[in-house]
């Protein structure tokens, strides 16, 4: 068991290492925060340059969760590594602001030629995690997730997620369809430095069904998901005096929806989805049960 969980953080590592990102290297987003501040933009210029990235997040946190409607019971344990790519739609680069237009975080890097407001030019990224799903008793199953991640043009993420998920398939009877179905929650917080931090709640309906001559499965799920995130502005570095204390801001996230496959070889599984929503998403990932 030792052997294949270092695999599998061999796995993560390596997942962490060939993330690809096309963007500006000398961004820093704390840097154009406070820059922006100290310019005498108000908190909510502020918060219309980071709704794309509060909203995005959201998206790739909340991302490849499941892969199965099926529950495991205890005391199966799945540990598995799950990446999700977000490539950014154009209309998350630019925002209006009193009859004016700005870039958003996600707007073209161009120090100088619009004050000191300026997107990273971050077209894509990638968000790998580890999660852990333990079996647990009368249909309920129990998931951590998290990760420490660093994004040069956002910083080193620090995520942890818990989820629960009940299975339904004993409520409806849907033996003769080779169908599973449940409903899983889930509640993601990270942080970025000790100047932002976001908290994001998802709930979602699943269900899968498997081919009886082939270990292939296919699932989909319907979800809902909200996402706040506070820029701390009194912890920004050098601030000073233009703190204006702590920015709310909501991302436009809501209803998604997920379709994907998995491949099941002896005690791994492999998996890939398509997720829709207000920015969509693709994910995937490698996982061994024991």
């Amino acid at each position: 068991m030792f052997r294949r969980v270092k695999i599998l953080v061999g796995f993560f590592v390596l997942c962490c290492t060939l993330t690809g990102r096309l963007s500006a290297q000398n961004y820093d987003l704390e840097e154009t925060l406070t820059g922006i501040l100290r310019d005498g933009y108000p908190a909510s210029f502020l918060q219309d340059y980071m709704e794309t990235f509060t909203t995005a997040m959201g998206t790739t946190i909340n991302g490849s969760s499941f892969h199965s409607a099926k529950v495991n019971f205890f005391p199966h344990l799945e540990i598995g590594v799950n990446a999700v790519y977000l490539s950014v739609p154009e209309k998350a680069q630019y925002f209006s602001y009193e009859g004016r237009q700005y870039p958003t975080f996600f707007g073209p890097f161009a120090p100088g030629v619009n004050d000191s407001i300026y997107g990273s030019g971050l077209t894509g990224y990638m968000l790998p995690l580890l999660q852990l799903d333990l079996g647990m008793f009368s249909s309920f199953q129990a998931s951590v997730r998290g990760t420490r991640y660093n994004i040069p043009e956002m910083g080193q993420i620090n995520l942890f997620g818990l989820g629960v998920k009940y299975g339904l398939s004993d409520l409806i009877t849907l033996d003769a369809l080779r169908m599973d179905l449940s409903v899983q929650a889930f509640y993601h917080a990270y942080s970025i430095g000790d100047w932002l931090s976001s908290g994001s709640f998802a709930i979602n309906i699943q269900n899968s069904t498997s081919l009886s001559t082939f270990p292939l499965e296919f699932f989909a799920g319907l979800g809902y998901e909200r996402v706040s995130l506070k820029v701390k502005t009194d912890n920004l570095s050098g601030i000073g005096e233009d703190a204006i204390g702590d920015i709310l801001i909501d991302g436009k996230n809501g209803v998604r929806l997920t379709l994907g496959m998995g491949l099941s070889v002896l005690i791994f599984n492999l998996h890939a989805e398509y997720e829709y929503g207000v920015y969509d998403s693709a994910g995937g990932g490698v996982s061994i049960r024991f």
